[in-house]
């Protein structure tokens, strides 16, 4: 019997400790961000692979400049010594010109669909592009995947079909995509 009111006893007092503790920490994390959890933080990084193709470090157009896509109609890789962030995602640029006209405008700059193929997106789906496959249509740029096994080119169907059609197809989907895995 003694033995077993012991073991309550016992059992009260780490239960009282670790609810003190567990508080404590909880009013640390109120007054400092910084203790956030992993778990809090991969919760906030997530938020942004829903409606932007990026990588682990949040940088989007596997480091090309969106500048160069539309106002030079050229792939052009990035240097990360001129980087600009928008909404959490970092861009890339080859200049410090380049990052002065994103900053002026950064929504102008910004990939059709979150940086995913145009023609999955078309379809219901997202999938990482090629970032030399690309179309540049009314002001904006267009990037898609191609498949070198099968040789199949997503940049086809916009190349070649009705553009104003497709875009109206694919902005119906992407509103349903932007929120999804």
């Amino acid at each position: 019997m003694k033995k077993s009111i012991f073991g309550i006893f016992a059992m009260l007092i780490v239960g009282f400790t670790l609810q003190a503790f567990t508080s404590a920490v909880d009013i640390d994390r109120e007054v400092h961000p910084s203790f956030m959890t992993d778990t809090e933080n991969e919760i906030a990084a997530k938020a942004n692979k829903k409606s932007h193709n990026i990588d682990d470090n949040s940088i989007a157009l596997l480091g090309y400049s969106p500048v160069s896509y539309l106002d030079l109609h050229l792939a052009q890789l990035g240097n990360k010594n001129f980087k600009a962030s928008h909404d959490g995602v970092t861009y890339y640029f080859v200049s410090a010109d380049q990052i002065k006209s994103f900053k002026a405008n950064p929504t102008k700059y910004l990939p059709q669909y979150g940086g995913f193929c145009a023609t999955g997106v078309n379809h219901g789906a997202k999938f990482r592009p090629d970032p030399n496959k690309f179309i540049v249509k009314d002001g904006k740029y267009f990037l898609f995947s191609y498949n070198k096994i099968e040789g199949s080119d997503a940049i086809i169907p916009w190349m070649t079909g009705n553009h104003k059609d497709l875009v109206q197809v694919a902005d119906t989907n992407w509103k349903k995509l932007s929120n999804s895995y």
